[in-house]
C-alpha cells in the first residue's frame, strides 16, 4: 500500500470511492468532508485551502489516498494541528472501503500516516473513534495508541488515544 495525496487527476477513482462508502455509511471518515459536496470539483477546491490552511470550514491538512496498485481502498486525514474545537476528531481520522476491510489496510494506512507525522513534526498524536468501533480500536491499538480517556461529544462516546512517536 501508498499514500498518495489526493489531486484532481484522480477524480474518478475518488468518486467511486465515495459512491461505494456511501452505500454503507453516511459520511465519509478522515475525508475532509467529501459526503457534503455533490460535486467533487467544490471538494477538491475546499482541499486545496485545507492544505495551505486557508480554509474556513476546517483546519491545515494533507489527506491521502490508500492504494493498492490501481484501486484506492482507503482514504486518510492527517491534521497538522488540533485545536480545542477539534478535539475529537483527533490529529489522524480514516476510513476503509467497504468491500476492502478486514484485510489489515485500515493498520497499514496508520501506519504510514505515522511516518508522515513524524516528518511534519507531530507529536504526541491524539486519535480518537466511537466507542463503538471495536475495529479502529483495535487499529490504534497495533499502531502504538495507549487509551488516554472517553469524552462525550453530541451524545457519542468516544475513546481518546495517545501516540508518541
Amino acid at each position: 500500500m501508498k499514500l498518495v495525496q489526493v489531486s484532481r487527476k484522480y477524480k474518478n477513482i475518488i468518486q467511486d470511492y465515495k459512491n461505494e462508502y456511501l452505500k454503507y455509511q453516511n459520511k465519509v471518515n478522515g475525508s475532509c468532508g467529501i459526503h457534503n459536496y455533490s460535486n467533487l470539483d467544490d471538494w477538491f477546491d475546499e482541499i486545496e485551502k485545507i492544505v495551505l490552511g486557508k480554509s474556513t470550514k476546517r483546519i491545515q491538512s494533507s489527506t491521502y489516498m490508500c492504494m493498492v496498485a490501481d484501486k484506492m481502498v482507503g482514504i486518510i486525514d492527517i491534521r497538522h494541528h488540533l485545536p480545542k474545537e477539534w478535539y475529537t476528531a483527533g490529529h489522524i481520522g480514516y476510513s476503509v472501503r467497504p468491500s476492502e476491510r478486514n484485510k489489515g489496510y485500515a493498520t497499514l494506512a496508520l501506519r504510514k500516516a505515522l511516518q508522515i507525522t513524524k516528518k511534519l513534526d507531530i507529536n504526541p498524536i491524539l486519535i480518537t473513534c466511537s466507542k463503538s468501533n471495536i475495529i479502529s480500536n483495535k487499529v490504534i491499538i497495533k499502531n502504538g495508541g495507549v487509551l488516554q480517556g472517553e469524552i462525550v461529544e453530541h451524545n457519542q462516546e468516544h475513546l481518546i488515544f495517545r501516540i508518541n512517536l
